[in-house]
């Protein structure tokens, strides 16, 4: 195809800082510490082992709910066919979101306290796992209180000096088959041909600042410079998962 080139993946360790997002309802991420908070009454007036076993239940609703919103969100699972049947807490791992071995615990009480009957652990450690829950909502609420989904990326020299290199893209989580991709670069890591480490790019539109002749903004520019607008394509898994936790971690 007469439209494609391929440029260095390396341009994502370019620094980066979030460039969009949607701001979502407070009624659905404040539901999670509602249940939080109705878990952490039963377990401070506990008496009996029964109180107990309805506050661990009660965490594991919260942990839930805050699991089943953050998949509505960003549809997770369709990215990896190996995910379809994978532990929900190992996907977010995956992205750096959570260490999730304290979590698993929890959630390995409760089954066991539901399926079998098991007497729940003491109160002292049922307190444990309130905190564990409390710090796993908080370090996934930047994901549920705002959609992320635009990233910028800049490059600078070795002095720490901003140069005219940058791009943008935007992912949309229901179909990561391609991702919206616009900006400078510099002509040494844009290729005609395919090769490792590169990424595919069907451009819509490429040329070099005499299209801004008029335009002071882009003296900086060389005449070899490309500005690139199109679509990121034929993206590997790897590459996926690297760019949405670009997307995910941008601040």
């Amino acid at each position: 195809m007469s439209n494609i080139i391929f440029i260095s993946k390396s341009i994502f360790d370019w620094d980066y800082y979030s460039d969009g997002g949607k701001v979502l309802s407070s009624d659905a991420w404040t539901r999670s510490y509602k249940i939080w908070e109705h878990s952490k009454t039963l377990i401070d007036k506990a008496i009996t082992e029964f109180e107990l076993a309805d506050g661990i239940a009660n965490l594991k609703r919260a942990l839930n709910h805050r699991l089943k919103l953050i998949e509505s969100y960003y549809n997770f699972r369709n990215m990896d066919a190996s995910w379809k049947n994978k532990g929900y807490l190992e996907i977010l791992e995956s992205f750096e979101l959570v260490r999730p071995y304290l979590m698993k615990n929890l959630l390995s009480i409760r089954n066991d306290i539901e399926h079998n009957d098991a007497k729940p652990p003491g109160k002292e450690r049922c307190n444990e796992f309130i905190d564990i829950v409390w710090y796993f909502l908080k370090s996934t609420d930047p994901i549920v209180q705002i959609l992320k989904y635009s990233n910028a990326h800049t490059l600078y020299d070795e002095d720490g000096y901003e140069t005219q290199y940058g791009f943008s893209y935007r992912v949309d989580f229901s179909d990561l088959s391609s991702i919206n991709f616009t900006g400078w670069f510099y002509n040494e890591i844009i290729s005609n041909e395919p090769r490792e480490g590169l990424l595919t790019i069907e451009f819509s539109d490429i040329h070099n600042k005499k299209k801004w002749k008029e335009n002071n903004f882009h003296n900086d520019k060389l005449e070899s410079d490309k500005w690139i607008h199109g679509e990121i394509v034929d993206l590997d898994i790897q590459t996926k998962k690297m760019i949405v936790s670009k997307v995910l971690s941008a601040i």
